[in-house]
């Protein structure tokens, strides 16, 4: 695809990518960035090098609404290895402490697994992107500093598919699928698990299976493949958005998703033609009667679309429903819902045949 300016020609959407093990999620992005010819990129939840999965990635309008679709609950297919301590907390560090693990605890590992449910209050890895000081603590820790980490709440929604299996001798993997909420850190939870049973523990793989909605496994979602000639070769990918574009990979249909597919969020019609959507776009607030919004509670976020005459996503409205007392007509105090616009996000138009 051509460069067609900062803009990408009207680019605008929300990518599914299946991030493979090796590259960062900034390579993502910057792929993308290349891919659509636009600087307006971004990603909705950062994945180590290590892990593979679902990345959210933003396009063109969309990047406004990354820190609502970050917001998210996450779900992984994590795999904690027993018997094992790095000092990274996961497969990418030092060994820092062994011991051999019975097949017996098989039965414990599992319940404890399940008993992950629930909020912890645990510290977040050194080697994380969490700012110390005004500082990456990753950095901090490579430069030899011991960095204490606060303690942050992390939330596990489920846990699932909970399996046992001999990793190698003395060492015991536990496989399971669990949804977090955001802040979640799975190498603290890894290392929780193994504390729970007595054991110093790592997180041995990870995969993103979902964010809210959106899953990696939807038939949309791109699957790059790497040409990678070498260690220190770049990692490149031949996937085009363009359907009639020439070479190995296509995306499938519909790769770039509409914003108001990608919000879960409760989702409303609105006529832009008419004067309510020009109030809504210059910020006024209505009551949530006007536009035919019921039974929504205060504070609340719902998005209201527009389309235009082909009936692709024009502009997006996300508003907040907020309580406001007024006297009916009899003078006595009555509390209206009243929807409040945040951010209105106009769209120009979908890439063509994305």
């Amino acid at each position: 695809m051509a460069r067609r300016g900062r803009d990408a020609g009207g680019v605008h959407g929300v990518l599914l990518v299946d991030k493979p093990v090796g590259p960062t999620s900034h390579d993502l992005v910057a792929w993308v960035r290349r891919l659509v010819g636009s600087r307006r990129v971004g990603h909705c939840g950062t994945l180590d090098p290590a892990a593979s999965g679902l990345l959210v990635i933003a396009v063109g309008v969309a990047t406004r609404a990354v820190s609502l679709m970050s917001s998210a609950d996450k779900t992984y297919r994590a795999e904690v290895i027993l018997g094992r301590k790095t000092d990274s907390g996961d497969r990418e560090g030092k060994v820092i402490e062994e011991v051999e693990v019975s097949p017996e605890i098989a039965e414990a590992a599992i319940k404890a697994a399940y008993d992950l449910v629930g909020e912890h209050q645990i510290a977040p890895p050194a080697y994380s992107a969490i700012k110390v000081d005004g500082e990456r603590a990753y950095a901090r820790v490579r430069r030899g500093e011991v960095v204490e980490m606060a303690l942050r709440a992390m939330n596990v929604l489920s846990v699932e598919n909970v399996e046992v299996r001999v990793d190698v001798p003395g060492k015991l993997r536990v496989s399971l699928d669990m949804c977090v909420s955001k802040g979640t850190y799975v190498r603290s939870l890894a290392e929780l698990l193994g504390a729970r049973l007595g054991l110093p523990a790592y997180l041995g793989g990870l995969r993103r299976l979902a964010c809210g909605g959106l899953r990696v496994d939807d038939l949309r979602a791109l699957h790059p493949q790497a040409e990678d000639q070498g260690e220190e070769a770049r990692w490149r990918w031949s996937i085009r958005l363009d359907p009639g574009s020439e070479g190995p990979e296509k995306a499938p249909p519909g790769a770039l998703l509409p914003l108001d597919e990608t919000l879960d969020l409760p989702t409303f019609e609105i006529d832009r033609t008419s004067s309510l959507f020009t109030r809504l776009t210059q910020g006024q607030a209505l009551r949530c009667e006007q536009i035919e919004i019921r039974d929504r509670q205060p504070g609340e976020l719902v998005s209201l679309v527009a389309r235009d005459p082909e009936g692709a996503l024009a502009t997006l409205i996300l508003a907040r429903v907020t309580e406001a007392e007024r006297a009916d007509v009899e003078g006595s105090p009555h509390l209206d819902h009243i929807l409040r616009p945040e951010r209105v996000l106009h769209i120009d138009k979908v890439a063509p045949g994305a």
